[in-house]
């Protein structure tokens, strides 16, 4: 049954490459939306702008710490 499903996952990603980087972003953004969320109700409830400027600091390092792996690899 699994098999099956990743298959049909795989056909669509084949055949309809745009629309399913579209989804792939979405998910991506959805992601990291629900990640500021908590990091700005846990960490921070009461300065907001404190918790956007952690979330933007985290994901700088996130994209700087993935580019440098990256780099490594290569």
């Amino acid at each position: 049954m699994m098999v099956e499903l990743f298959n049909k996952i795989k056909n669509f990603e084949e055949h309809h490459q745009v629309l399913f980087a579209l989804v792939v972003v979405l998910g991506i953004v959805c992601f990291s939306w629900g990640v500021e969320n908590i990091l700005e109700s846990y960490l921070f409830p009461r300065n907001p702008v404190c918790g956007y400027v952690v979330a933007i600091a985290f994901g700088l390092f996130l994209l700087w710490l993935s580019k440098y792996v990256i780099l490594q690899v290569m």
